[in-house]
Parts: C-alpha cells; sequence; structure tokens
C-alpha cells in the first residue's frame, strides 16, 4: 500500500489535488490511500511520524509563500529522513525546475498547475495521462528493486538497505554503533550486531570474528597466513583464529571466482 501526501498552500487548490487523486486511485485500482493533505509544510512532517513505513508518495507544491518552508525545502527535509519515498512537484512555473538541481533532489516527475484544470467539466485526460505516468514509474521501480530489504536506524533517521547490497557489517569498537558496509559507502546506526543478524538470512552470512559479519558471496581470497578475508570493493577483514577453517571450508564450498586460501 502506497501512503500519499498531498503539500499545497492553497486550500481550494488543496481540496482539487486531493478529490483528483483519489478519484484517480479509485478508477486505476490502485493500491494507494491518501493519509496526509496539507497546507503547512510543517504539518506534513509531523504527520509522518504518526504514520508506519509503507511506501510514501508525496505530491508537493513548490511556492508556498505563506509559509516559512517552501516546497523544495521540504522535499530536502523529507529526503533526508528517507532517501526511497517518492517525490512529485506541483507547479505552475515550469522554470523553478532547475531548483531541484541546485538542491540535490531525486524526483519522480512533475505536474504543471494549469488554470483550466479547475474549470468545471475541463479535460482532464492530460492530467491522468500524467498521473498514470507516475504510478507506473513508481510501479517499474518496485518490480526492478523487488529484493530482501531490511531498515536500519531509529529516530527520524532511517535506512532502507538492500540485503543483497551489503558487503559486511561490523561493530563499531568502544560505542553502540555498528557499521554497515555497501557499494562506495558507509553506515552507521545505533544497533547492535546481533540485531541486524537477526533480521537478515544468516545462511548467506558468515562470522569471521566475534564483531563482524560478511555476506559469503562477496568473499574474494581468504589469507590464512595474515588472517584476512578479501572482499568485494577492496576491503579487508581481520579473520579470528577459531573461525578460520569455517570461513576458508566455506569459501571453498562456494566456488566463488577466484577464492583461493592463502
Amino acid at each position: 500500500m502506497i501512503q500519499i501526501y498531498i503539500c499545497e498552500d492553497e486550500k481550494i487548490q488543496l481540496e482539487f489535488w486531493k478529490r483528483t487523486i483519489e478519484d484517480y486511485i479509485k478508477s486505476a485500482k490502485i493500491m494507494a490511500e491518501i493519509v496526509s493533505a496539507r497546507q503547512n509544510p510543517q504539518d506534513i512532517l509531523n504527520d509522518i511520524e504518526q504514520c508506519d513505513n509503507s511506501q510514501r508518495l508525496f505530491f508537493i507544491d513548490i511556492q508556498m509563500p505563506e509559509y516559512e518552508m517552501n516546497g523544495l525545502e521540504l522535499a530536502r527535509k523529507l529526503r533526508e529522513k528517507n532517501s526511497d519515498d517518492y517525490l512529485v512537484f506541483i507547479t505552475s512555473k515550469d522554470d523553478l525546475a532547475y531548483k531541484v538541481f541546485e538542491y540535490q533532489l531525486d524526483v519522480l516527475d512533475y505536474i504543471m498547475k494549469k488554470p483550466k484544470y479547475y474549470l468545471e467539466n475541463a479535460d482532464m485526460a492530460p492530467l491522468t495521462e500524467r498521473l498514470n505516468r507516475i504510478f507506473y514509474k513508481i510501479n517499474q521501480d518496485q518490480k526492478e528493486t523487488e529484493q530482501k530489504k531490511i531498515q536500519l536506524g531509529s529516530g527520524s533517521r532511517k535506512y532502507n538497505i538492500a540485503i543483497e547490497d551489503i558487503i559486511y557489517v561490523q561493530a563499531v569498537k568502544g560505542t553502540h554503533l555498528v557499521e554497515i558496509n555497501i557499494a562506495c559507502k558507509k553506515i552507521q546506526v545505533r544497533q547492535t550486531l546481533k540485531e541486524i543478524a537477526e533480521q537478515i538470512d544468516m545462511e548467506e552470512f558468515l562470522f569471521v570474528n566475534k564483531s563482524c559479519i560478511v555476506q559469503k558471496r562477496m568473499i574474494l581470497s581468504v589469507d590464512k597466513k595474515n588472517r584476512r578475508v578479501n572482499l568485494t570493493g577492496g576491503y579487508q577483514v581481520e579473520i579470528a583464529v577459531r573461525e578460520m577453517k569455517k570461513v576458508c571450508t566455506e569459501a571453498e564450498r562456494l566456488g566463488i571466482g577466484n577464492v583461493v586460501c592463502i
């Protein structure tokens, strides 16, 4: 179920977008619902704290002069909280599009406000086509990323991470943090290694020491002499003496590429 949020500072237009989107998802039989329709951007931020972690789609007016925060600033705050949200901007000025690049926002689509939409018996076909495109993109994106994910983090900062992208997870010494290493990125969250291990299929992962688990298919080679496992991305992790036999045996069993126990 996709949760839909609408932010538009003009009340009449807010009601229009709410009614239009409700009619569309009903007629198109889309698994979605409007959970929040607000004039004030801050109310949107407050509302998302009260909802669960379903997939979210935001329709956001860019210009909101009556409030301290405009649509671009709201979008940036949403991105800081969850990078997987879908963002659609509603605007009457196409020259504002360049601002998206300035704010470094990953936007799904735009909808241009047209005065004719608000007229009685208006031709809504162009708007319907736009909504078709938006939900088609979401559907395709979900198909492409249809893989197991885990949500890590707490409070206002959460990460949805595809399990298959994890190279290794390691407890950070002297803290209550763990570091998740994925391609070209490291993420630290306030959770225990045990809590993360409970969320993933440990048939796909392996403890190499008491503070670190690695994804088996990310193993490139095992250096027995120096007690190191070499991983995808150029990472190296220390292997505990008591884990060496298990790690080497598992690597050889899997026959992963050039795995060689040196």
